[in-house]
């Protein structure tokens, strides 16, 4: 039987749009807040199992989310933001002029964030631990909360996709994104619904 797997973005924080946070820990913002609130009533009463990268913004966004749920939510490391070593904390506009930038967002499924990870270990860490969960919870729905190119790397991995085509679709703050997956692999079910 197949797990259904609910990957939810975490809702929005202050350096959005504007700085590579990586790994950095801003909070949501007021409006990430409310639109989390908002969203957490269009949610299945009870997941088999809950789980959120260890990022403040998406350990907020999960407490949001499930605080009426009947499961704790679990901090997962494999579904951490990647590590973007030297990158974190920069400006787009900055990094915009870094030729391993451009390199990064042309050749994905080789390119490594200097003194960081490659976008192929982080896609190997979350598709993995989907695959693990999947089987811990056969035929029950899991959530897990995480970051874009996370949710976009598994949604490559389980549609068959190279990495270069990571920037092909969009993930957006606080969207939902199903997959099903079990013995016999996995399909993927939406990407970048709405929540709120």
């Amino acid at each position: 039987m197949e797990a259904e797997i609910f990957l939810i973005r975490h809702a929005p924080h202050g350096d959005l749009g504007t700085t590579l946070t990586g790994r950095g820990d801003p909070d949501l913002t007021q409006a990430g807040r409310q639109s989390a609130e908002t969203a957490r009533t269009g949610l299945p009463d009870a997941f088999a199992g809950i789980f959120t990268s260890p990022l403040p913004r998406a350990r907020q966004t999960a407490a949001i989310l499930f605080q009426d749920q009947p499961v704790a939510v679990e901090r997962e490391e494999a579904l951490n933001e990647i590590d973007f070593g030297a990158w974190m904390g920069r400006t787009f506009a900055e990094l915009d002029a870094d030729p391993r930038w451009q390199n990064w967002n042309r050749a994905r499924s080789s390119a490594k964030a200097p003194a960081g990870e490659s976008m192929a270990a982080a896609q190997a860490r979350a598709s993995g631990f989907v695959r693990d969960a999947a089987n811990r919870f056969p035929g029950e729905q899991i959530a897990m909360v995480s970051h874009s190119d996370i949710i976009r790397a598994i949604l490559c991995d389980f549609l068959r996709l190279s990495l270069d085509s990571i920037l092909n679709f969009e993930v957006a703050p606080l969207s939902l994104s199903r997959i099903s997956a079990g013995p016999h692999g996995g399909r993927v079910l939406s990407v970048n619904e709405r929540m709120a």
